[in-house]
């Protein structure tokens, strides 16, 4: 009867964990897909940010992006 040791044991479980995670890691190629279009607001929020940007570019993104959700529901509302 042979006697592992207990690095010899945990060699033995790592090797076998590596080769599930190897076997877990293959996975089904992925189809390209194509991006989804843009819609109004996307669009409208990507332009309001550039230009407010280009106007005053110590207001922070985060700043700049609630002004431009602001002024597309004004703008949502004159269009009703």
């Amino acid at each position: 009867m042979v006697v592992k040791t207990d690095i010899e044991k945990l060699t033995e479980k790592f090797t076998d964990l590596e080769k599930k995670v190897n076997e877990m890691g293959k996975s089904k190629p992925v189809k390209d897909k194509k991006p989804r279009e843009q819609s109004e607001y996307n669009i409208f929020m990507k332009k309001f940010i550039e230009t407010e940007k280009k106007k005053d570019s110590t207001k922070s993104h985060q700043d700049l992006f609630k002004e431009g959700a602001k002024a597309w529901s004004l703008k949502k509302a004159e269009k009703s």
